[in-house]
């Protein structure tokens, strides 16, 4: 044994053996109530409230896409196409480092969060990338300009133009 180790020994066995243990507390408090008001109800069975939009987005040239998206107010929607490929021989007697010709469209709706407020608003999104106007390097884009904001009850279209001659036609189904 190791000195002064069997003197916490005698000291652990003066008091005697633990025959007791101490009791353990049990509080119980009735479970928290949670309370949903109406609109709250009403906004979440509107926020899962899918819907179809059918969508054309054309230019002068023609059509890019046409297609159904469908969206609800907790997942937005989105297609996208994008290309890219080597310039073609035109570009070699261009006096510049080799690039890309660069395609790409792209279209996205979302509804708001709130939907309580406005059950029928999407905001949309759409951008056409595309080679310049010089064709050997660059792109130009035009889209509708910023997100916006339109209403678009059950059976309605809208027809939206931005820049560049680029048109979304949308209705909902």
């Amino acid at each position: 044994m190791v000195e002064g180790s069997s003197s916490i020994l005698v000291l652990l066995l003066a008091r005697g053996p633990i025959t007791q243990v101490p009791p353990v507390s049990r509080i119980y408090g009735s479970p928290p109530i949670v309370s949903r008001s109406d609109s709250m109800a009403d906004g979440t069975a509107a926020a899962r409230e899918r819907i179809a939009v059918s969508i054309v987005v054309r230019v002068l040239q023609g059509v890019l896409w046409s297609g159904d998206l469908w969206v609800d107010g907790m997942r937005g929607a989105s297609w996208r196409r994008s290309e890219s490929e080597a310039l073609g021989p035109e570009c070699a007697l261009v006096d510049q480092p080799p690039g890309t010709a660069q395609r790409e469209i792209s279209v996205t709706l979302r509804r708001p969060g709130r939907l309580t407020d406005a059950p029928d608003m999407l905001t949309v999104d759409a951008r056409w990338t595309r080679p310049s106007q010089a064709g050997c390097g660059g792109t130009s884009t035009v889209e509708l300009g910023q997100s916006l904001a339109l209403a678009l009850a059950p059976g309605a279209a809208q027809t939206l133009e931005g820049d560049g001659g680029l048109i979304v036609k949308l209705r909902r189904r």
